[in-house]
């Protein structure tokens, strides 16, 4: 029985109208922060991936000028390894590539048709450095740097040839959605504790400000309906609340004048008829006693009490009515 009143109770009912309405905001707005703050993160790849792809670019220029070409796939797995897990890969002229962190991605060509190529040389002119973030998926951030034929690189290639390779880095977007993840679930945990005093607090207004106050106004209702007529509200503020207990003591105030009202009526008519000699009795449509005066009460032998509520026909000086309670009433 409590638990149905707690579930039915007003206190309940607005908790849970304000969790539910604090989700209907709450979720749409914390979708778009994921979303912008997913976007953001990943835009901040970009420069973290295209200084990676000219150091490496450096580090390329500086082995072959010393030289040193043999120490370039262990200057790439040391930088991939440290850069978490990046993919490094060095393409000369006709697509092949030379040096990789993966090793089995050495030696082989790729194709100007494939996906990885074709979004840059489709372009009429392919920039010196070109970034690329791919965020679905397993997500990485690409720099693609082309190398080109300087005057430094005149001993090793002819003069005639524009491009001497391309360096391609990939940066794994998996610490980023680390770090993503650990937000929303830092943003999740502020949130749901946001909330919980959200509605801690609201709770305690709505319990103080209107459901004590409706509470106490039915205990007043009740009271009086138990006889206690002279029961108010006590009444604070000038809120609606505060107007309806008013003019509901103004209410029962009134009521209470006129209940006054009719016992003075009441006790009028009874000094009247008591003040008469002969009996008079009042009866109601059904015969039965009202009330009676006490001329009439001492002959029949009742106490006032015990005759009202009575058929009109009880015992008078020991003799029934000889009319009976069917006969019609002679008065």
């Amino acid at each position: 029985m409590n638990g149905r009143l707690l579930f039915n109770g007003l206190s309940f009912r607005i908790t849970c109208g304000l969790v539910l309405a604090l989700f209907l905001v709450g979720i749409p707005f914390f979708a778009f922060f994921y979303y912008l703050h997913e976007h953001q993160l990943a835009e901040g790849m970009r420069k973290p991936v295209s200084d990676l792809g000219q150091l490496i670019r450096a580090g390329l220029e500086r082995r072959m000028l010393e030289h040193q070409p043999h120490l370039l796939t262990t200057d790439i797995r040391q930088v991939a390894e440290e850069a978490g897990g990046a993919r490094i890969i060095l393409i000369d002229k006709d697509g092949q590539i030379r040096f990789s962190s993966d090793p089995s991605l050495t030696g082989k060509t790729l194709s100007k048709r494939e996906a990885e190529c074709a979004l840059c040389h489709s372009q009429e002119r392919v920039p010196d450095q070109f970034t690329q973030i791919q965020a679905s998926g397993s997500g990485y951030a690409r720099s693609l740097l082309v190398i080109r034929n300087t005057e430094s690189c005149f001993g090793c290639h002819p003069q005639t040839q524009k491009i001497n390779g391309t360096v391609i880095v990939d940066l794994p977007m998996s610490q980023a959605g680390t770090h993503l993840r650990s937000d929303m679930l830092e943003m999740l945990g502020l949130a749901g504790l946001m909330v919980s005093v959200t509605v801690l607090a609201l709770g305690l207004l709505v319990d103080r400000l209107i459901v004590r106050r409706i509470k106490a106004l039915t205990r007043t209702t009740i009271a009086i309906r138990k006889g206690s007529i002279n029961e108010r509200v006590l009444t604070t503020g000038q809120d609606e609340i505060s107007k309806l207990a008013f003019s509901f003591n103004v209410m029962t105030a009134s009521l209470n004048e006129s209940v006054k009202e009719i016992e003075r009526h009441k006790n009028y008519l009874e000094n009247v008829i008591n003040s008469i000699e002969d009996e008079i009795v009042v009866v109601d449509r059904e015969l039965r006693v009202v009330t009676a005066n006490q001329a009439y009460l001492r002959n029949a032998g009742y106490p006032k009490e015990r005759a009202a509520g009575q058929p009109c026909c009880i015992a008078h000086q020991g003799w029934a009515c000889d009319l009976g309670v069917q006969a019609k009433c002679p008065a």
